[in-house]
């Protein structure tokens, strides 16, 4: 089960190829501007969309639930897990659903794509330190027995530099999500450590 905004919307281009490849079912349940968490939240459209979701994965029982577990803020290094979801993380294990966190992508203020066009891509790369928090704040749910979090930072910054264009493709759409394509080219790197943290045997 795929849950939440666009964010786990571009991610899921990446775990699709899995999906294909292992003969996984993925049910999508997005809303877009919607982190999913336990329902908090000052957004009334978004509380009934995650009440409902969770409700839905509650009685449907998938085997895993895949989302995205922190926030990243454009321009700034104050990445948080998003409000409610360890809360709904814990829901979810105790019912012996999986969960797969992963972590969220750097967000800007400007559009990185639009900048690659003006000014080339050489100009448009950043420092990984001024857009992500030193390191993955949902670490601390790994806790959790059968939550995994995932971490896939490194397959867009390189020792804490991160371009805009990466071997000819872009890395992102716009100011705040990646490209398909791009996204595409990690599903081996996500493979690979969701088969390392849940023990299943992955393609």
């Amino acid at each position: 089960m795929v849950v939440g905004d666009s964010h786990a919307e571009q991610f899921a281009g990446a775990l699709i190829p899995l999906a294909q490849e292992n003969n996984w079912q993925l049910v999508s349940l997005l809303l877009g501007g919607c982190d999913f968490g336990s329902g908090t939240g000052s957004n009334a459209k978004c509380r009934e969309f995650n009440k409902a979701a969770m409700d839905y994965i509650l009685k449907l029982k998938p085997d895993a639930v895949f989302t995205v577990a922190t926030d990243a803020v454009p321009d700034s290094p104050d990445e948080t897990i998003i409000p409610g979801y360890e809360q709904a993380v814990q829901m979810f294990t105790e019912a012996d659903i999986e969960v797969i966190g992963i972590r969220d992508n750097p967000r800007f203020s400007s559009n990185k794509a639009s900048c690659v066009a003006k000014s080339g891509a050489d100009a448009c790369m950043f420092q990984q330190s001024d857009y992500l928090a030193g390191s993955n704040p949902a670490d601390s749910l790994k806790e959790i027995r059968g939550a995994h979090m995932i971490d896939l930072t490194d397959q867009y910054c390189n020792d804490g530099t991160c371009p805009a264009v990466a071997g000819n493709v872009m890395v992102y759409l716009d100011d705040n999500h990646l490209t398909w394509d791009y996204a595409l080219t990690m599903a081996p790197a996500l493979g690979k450590r969701i088969a390392a943290s849940t023990g299943w045997d992955v393609k």
